[in-house]
């Protein structure tokens, strides 16, 4: 009886065992899309001479079955110029699980646009459950760029004072010069507040980090290289202090620590080191590491003003992570240093979504390469921000904050640029 009351066991194990094979083996399977990349192309100068700006979102089936994609449109739009879509590779097609497609939407501005506020919504539909996917698409068209690019708290002691340092380029690159008091209005959160006589920034002694990713996802550091090195060529001698962090999952520096003051002499020793081979270990990517180590750089630093240049595709993927993105970007907003960020999205697996929200969080500038060969122009951009800035002065009525702060620039009663930018105030 007991052999026969085992043998029943060892049947109704079986039994559930193969039901359970079967039942596991029924899962159901569904597409499910998920999309990488932003439409947000804040704000845009008008420029002397037409310019296209565009942007790729990634369209990925993250499910398990075949996601079949409709006809992809922009809808609702309002201002001008319009949207278009310029690319799509993924319109009534179907998409196999962890297969990916890319659509690219882009407008044009020219020296005869005007100030506008456009946006639209690019609609996908497809076969998953949460269809459609819509995704906003917006800017603003503005004669000046407008930057808050530091919020120093170095005079919180002299009457609770905050400083900023402001940026105003036009359509051709350049530092507006002869901007007035009258000029300028100064917000902290919805309050308005006075200021003290707004002043050029002098001397224009700058301490500067230069990081750039040099993992295998970038697909030509040579160029890199050499827009790094017109860069390099831009900066003060006698006046400004520069550090080069080459990094992949290590990091190669010049100087090994601290800053060089930029001198004739120093160009050369920078510039041949940004020519040499990179000799790290390759096999990832440390960049929110990277970038908090950075930060702590700047305790050596001997300038007033401060700023890091962040070049990668925004990948992350070092198997044991030393750093995430809500560190490193609270490292730096905390030490009151902007990160303005160039996107290479031409890489393996570009997240330009990630160097984007670095350079929002951190009062920094978001750039865009879609080839190495824009990337000249775009340092010639920061460096016009970097050069000259204006100087703004009030008394916060803040806590230690953390407050957001907005500039507006005026002709007459009209804002033709703004800037917002989150800070803390004096303790």
């Amino acid at each position: 009886m007991v052999k026969r009351q085992g043998n029943l066991m060892r049947r109704l194990t079986f039994f559930c065992a193969v039901g359970f094979f079967v039942l596991s083996g029924t899962t159901t399977q569904t597409p499910s899309i998920s999309t990488q990349g932003a439409l947000d192309f804040g704000v845009v100068v008008i420029p002397q001479t037409a310019r296209t700006l565009s942007r790729t979102v990634t369209i990925t089936n993250s499910g398990t079955a075949t996601l079949t994609v409709g006809q992809i449109e922009l809808q609702q739009q309002s201002g001008t110029p319009s949207f278009v879509i310029a690319n799509d590779s993924c319109s009534n097609t179907s998409i196999a699980a962890s297969s990916t497609c890319q659509v690219a939407v882009q407008f044009t501005t020219g020296p005869t646009s005007v100030q506008n506020d456009i946006s639209s919504v690019l609609n996908i539909p497809s076969n998953d459950a949460a269809s459609p996917k819509q995704l906003q698409a917006v800017a603003k068209i503005r004669k000046y760029f407008v930057n808050i690019n530091e919020v120093s708290r170095e005079q919180c002691s002299s009457g609770n004072k905050l400083q900023l340092f402001v940026s105003v380029t036009n359509g051709n690159d350049l530092f507006v010069n002869g901007l007035t008091d009258a000029n300028f209005e100064l917000f902290e959160g919805s309050t308005q507040k006075a200021f003290s006589p707004v002043s050029v920034l002098a001397p224009p002694g700058l301490t500067v980090s230069l990081l750039l990713d040099n993992s295998p996802s970038i697909t030509d550091p040579a160029l890199i290289a050499d827009a790094a090195q017109f860069f390099i060529g831009e900066l003060n001698d006698n006046q400004d202090e520069v550090r080069i962090v080459k990094f992949s999952v290590d990091t190669q520096s010049s100087p090994a620590s601290g800053f060089t003051a930029v001198t004739a002499a120093s160009k050369v020793a920078l510039n041949a080191f940004l020519g040499s081979p990179f000799t790290g270990d390759t096999s990832g990517t440390d960049l929110y590491g990277t970038l908090f180590n950075a930060v702590g750089d700047f305790s050596v630093g001997t300038k007033l003003r401060r700023a890091i240049v962040l070049l990668s595709d925004g990948y992350d993927d070092f198997a044991v992570k030393t750093k995430t993105l809500d560190e490193a970007i609270a490292q730096a907003f905390n030490a009151g240093i902007p990160v303005f960020t160039i996107a290479i999205t031409k890489a393996v697996v570009p997240k330009p979504e990630i160097m984007k929200e670095i350079a929002l969080q951190t009062g920094g500038a978001y750039f865009e390469a879609a080839d190495e060969s824009e990337l000249t122009a775009i340092y010639g951009k920061i460096v016009a921000i970097l050069a000259d800035q204006y100087l703004i002065e009030y008394v916060t009525s803040a806590g230690v904050g953390p407050i957001t702060l907005y500039v507006d620039v005026l002709e007459g009663v009209t804002v033709v640029g703004e800037a917002a930018r989150d800070a803390l105030g004096c303790p």
